[in-house]
């Protein structure tokens, strides 16, 4: 995929992802399948999801 290089973080290469960061009780996910590091200071976005019983 290819984007434009708008995004200051990736001028300046800083290591970041520009998907959203998903927490809940039963792990971690991105929203980019192109992310390498789940770590929450390389996103921007991060929400936290609470799961409730069916």
């Amino acid at each position: 995929m290819i984007r434009s290089v708008t995004c200051s973080e990736c001028l300046d290469h800083v290591s970041h992802c520009h998907g959203t960061l998903i927490v809940d009780t039963v792990g971690v996910e991105c929203t980019d399948p192109a992310c390498a590091d789940l770590d929450m200071a390389r996103h921007a976005l991060v929400v936290a999801r609470t799961l409730t019983p069916a």
